[in-house]
């Protein structure tokens, strides 16, 4: 784990927020569900519920397609592709 230097105090409801630039890293939008795993030393640890690190890559793969070509129909299925993906996490 890298430290991030960041300290965040819970509030009156036990709420923490999440920094936007971590939000936006991890591509966690508002609503988000998240999971949330502790060990026996109290660390808490914490992913996008459901995630799959695939749909990442294949985003990503997509993106750089949509950059790198003219083509308008590969361009219009590789964005109904992005949001077919996006809208299921």
């Amino acid at each position: 784990m890298k430290p991030l230097g960041i300290v965040r105090k819970i509030d009156e409801l036990g709420r923490i927020v999440l920094p936007k630039e971590i939000r936006k890293a991890n591509g966690w939008e508002q609503g988000q569900p998240m999971e949330m795993f502790a060990d026996n030393d109290g660390m808490l640890y914490m992913k996008a519920y459901g995630d799959d690190p695939g749909k990442k890559e294949i985003v990503e793969a997509l993106s750089s397609l949509l950059e790198h070509t003219d083509h308008k129909e590969v361009s219009y299925i590789a964005r109904k592709a992005i949001a077919f993906i996006q809208e299921r996490k």
